[in-house]
């Protein structure tokens, strides 16, 4: 997430032929705070041959200056993906 953004939208797409169901599972932060990142829709399903957006959202009001990581799992009938979510805060923006 680039220091002026507040959102990443991550896709998450459905190559098979049945439903595909997904939920974000726990995030796991990495180092200094936890309880920054927030995802909408945080579970849903996706037809066959379609895609959906997960908005990942940083509450940079519980940041403060310095890098922040987290790792994000979807967590679908298909399998386990993690998306690894890395944030600058700087000094100057806070």
């Amino acid at each position: 997430v680039r220091r002026s953004q507040t959102e990443a939208d991550v896709v998450i797409s459905n190559t098979g032929t049945g439903t595909l169901t997904y939920s974000i599972g726990d995030i796991q932060y990495g180092w200094r705070a936890s309880d920054w990142l927030s995802s909408e829709p945080a579970s849903g399903s996706v037809g066959a041959g379609e895609d959906v957006t997960v908005t990942l959202t940083v509450d940079r009001s519980k940041l403060r200056a310095g890098f922040y990581g987290a790792r994000v799992p979807i967590v679908t009938n298909g399998g386990t993906e993690e998306v690894l979510i890395i944030v600058f805060d700087p000094v100057f923006d806070n």
